[in-house]
């Protein structure tokens, strides 16, 4: 966050492209989460604004107080944490460097849209060159969008961490909740057909 602002940052031509605001749930105001009420997203969404404001205020103001040079309190203010907050859960990837699975943004890989079927399919690090890769196993015509697939995911995860739906999503789904009735004679039948 430190470095968004700043003209003289080294990653300054790269914040310069980032979006300036995002549309994932957790910048969702009230009345947009509204929309999602009775689904099961919408206690989804709560809770990862609950959590996003408890984790901001378990660390600022004190970081910005005990240390104002690292952590200037108008560069680190609540809408500024949930735009990083939602920087990298929208853009951020799981590459696995030095035997690890770390979480980085790449410029420019992270540009790439979802698709479910998608040109990049094996993107990573190369230990020897020290440089990521993305590699596509199916053409892709010059001036054509070139899609990564995030994975996956149904659409509830999608609006939650990337901010969109897709409407021919073939990983969506809808949890169903069953209950069966205690006194139900064919009880012990029914539970071994859902199971």
């Amino acid at each position: 966050m430190r470095h968004h602002k700043l003209p003289s940052s080294p990653w300054a031509p790269y914040f310069r492209c980032l979006p300036p605001a995002f549309t994932t749930v957790l910048n969702f105001s009230p009345q947009q989460l509204c929309y999602l009420y009775g689904s099961p997203l919408f206690d989804e969404a709560v809770r990862a604004q609950q959590q996003s404001q408890e984790l901001y205020e378990a660390l600022f103001p004190a970081l910005s107080d005990a240390f104002p040079d690292i952590f200037p309190a108008e560069t680190f203010s609540w809408p500024h944490f949930v735009w990083a907050r939602s920087l990298l859960d929208s853009r951020a990837l799981e590459i696995t460097m030095d035997g690890e699975l770390v979480t980085c943004l790449i410029p420019f890989l992270d540009y790439l849209n979802h698709h479910p079927h998608a040109h990049i399919s094996r993107r990573g690090y190369d230990e020897q060159t020290e440089k990521f890769f993305a590699y596509s196993f199916s053409s892709c015509p010059a001036q054509c969008q070139m899609f990564m697939n995030y994975g996956h995911l149904q659409n509830g995860t999608l609006l939650q961490y990337y901010g969109f739906v897709d409407e021919h999503n073939p990983y969506d789904n809808v949890p169903i909740g069953l209950q069966l009735p205690d006194d139900d004679p064919f009880a012990d039948a029914k539970q071994q057909l859902v199971d």
